[in-house]
């Protein structure tokens, strides 16, 4: 059984710089998949995919776009996507892209471009604060 690691955000030091959302966007080559969860007026914490262990969007998918791929990550393969919409509704945590780029949804896919060169996600490597961190998943 693949054990996919995790993204973690440490809200107690989250600073709200949206750097990590930066970093997304540029690694994705346009929208980035790092949304912005509101705390207050003029407040949030990022949320980006969980790469949950039973994804409510891979379920969702009426397409087959979305899949687990060798390393555990769900992600979205965007040539299937019939941009349905469907993976963002069943997103309980609201971080699927509620926006369309070209026609395709947009989700992280842990840099999975960075991670072939043994590099960490763009998000967790600009983070400022040390806030957000890649982690192993917990057992139980």
């Amino acid at each position: 059984m693949l054990t996919v690691r995790r993204l973690v955000l440490d809200p107690a030091r989250c600073i709200g710089c949206a750097a990590c959302a930066t970093a997304c966007a540029r690694a994705l080559g346009g929208t980035g998949a790092v949304r912005f969860a509101g705390t207050g007026p003029g407040a949030g914490l990022p949320s980006v995919c969980r790469h949950c262990a039973d994804a409510p969007c891979l379920r969702a998918c009426p397409s087959g776009a979305i899949r687990r791929d060798g390393r555990g990550a769900v992600v979205l393969d965007p040539l299937p996507c019939v941009g349905c919409r469907s993976c963002v509704l069943a997103c309980p945590y609201g971080a699927m892209a509620d926006e369309l780029r070209c026609g395709v949804a947009v989700k992280c896919d842990l840099c999975a471009g960075r991670a072939v060169d043994g590099l960490e996600p763009a998000c967790t490597a600009t983070c400022p604060s040390l806030a957000r961190r890649l982690e192993a998943p917990r057992a139980g």
